[in-house]
């Protein structure tokens, strides 16, 4: 089993999800600030946008990371992100779900289950200690 400290690929992320028999979701944080704009960012990202409103604010987060894609010089945020989650524990925007619900819900098409999963870790996160 690979050490989570030594996660610096999409490989190494690859081999991590076989091994422990899961897949990691990653939604964008956004949050308002204090002057009224908002920030998003993906977790594990060394960049993020604002905006005046929050759904600009996801669209601009689309848009430059499809940007992004574009130069390999670009760091990976999802590697980066579950390297942080593996090490420092459960972070906002990175969720592990086992393998076999993760297959169920895209083979059901139907994208409010995973909601509805992404919201029941959020709760469960928010009750532990």
């Amino acid at each position: 089993m690979l050490n989570p400290n030594n996660i610096k690929t999409r490989d190494d992320m690859a081999e991590v999800m076989r091994d422990r028999g899961v897949c990691f979701v990653f939604t964008p944080v956004v949050a308002e600030q204090p002057d009224g704009t908002w920030v998003a960012q993906y977790p594990g990202a060394d960049w993020k946008v604002t905006a005046s409103d929050a759904e600009t604010a996801r669209q601009r987060l689309r848009d430059t990371e499809q940007d992004r894609m574009r130069n390999p010089a670009n760091g990976d945020w999802q590697v980066a992100a579950v390297h942080k989650y593996l090490t420092q524990g459960p972070i906002p925007g990175v969720y592990e779900i086992d393998a076999e619900t993760a297959a169920q819900i895209h083979a059901s098409g139907d994208e409010s289950k995973l909601d509805e999963l992404l919201a029941d870790i959020d709760r469960q996160r928010l009750t532990r200690p």
